[in-house]
């Protein structure tokens, strides 16, 4: 690591390689240190470290996992499809739910990136498409329903996320 009195120039692809699955943050505090710190990026997150990291809390499970101090590259798209995928309801407080509940939504946030990453955004999610005043659930066909979480516009199925 580069030093403030010495640079370094990387590609993307050498930075990419070095970061090997976590998401860097740099935190100024007093006197100018940096405090260098590390988030594990949602799509190679270990299980015990997701469930550590996202299960405690009473705030809601969608803020939960947008908070990229948590959990780094989940967005208010990503977070719609993965918890629409785990049938989880968003407003759920993260520290409520059991371990199988936790283990749906690592596998669904994983399998939401991965599809987003090849099919070229989170904008193509099943869900996305029905995030919208009478749309209906593409699964179930029940009525989505809108509400505002962790400061964000959610929608999610009114029968399955529970």
């Amino acid at each position: 690591m580069a030093t403030s009195s010495e640079t370094a120039t990387v590609s993307l692809r050498e930075a990419a390689d070095l970061l090997a699955g976590e998401a860097l943050f740099l935190d100024v505090r007093e006197q100018g240190e940096w405090d260098l710190g590390h988030v594990p990026d949602a799509l190679h997150i270990p299980r015990a470290t997701f469930r550590e990291r996202v299960g405690r809390g009473t705030g809601p499970v969608k803020a939960r996992i947008m908070d990229q101090a948590v959990l780094a590259g989940v967005g208010n798209l990503l977070a719609d499809e993965a918890l629409w995928r785990a049938r989880l309801d968003p407003r759920r407080a993260a520290g409520a739910l059991d371990e199988a509940e936790l283990d749906r939504l690592w596998r669904a946030i994983r399998a939401a990136t991965r599809d987003a990453i090849a099919k070229g955004g989170v904008h193509t999610g099943r869900v996305i498409a029905h995030r919208a005043a009478g749309e209906r659930c593409p699964r179930c066909g029940a009525p989505m329903q809108r509400a505002t979480v962790g400061g964000r516009t959610t929608w999610w199925c009114s029968r399955e996320q529970r």
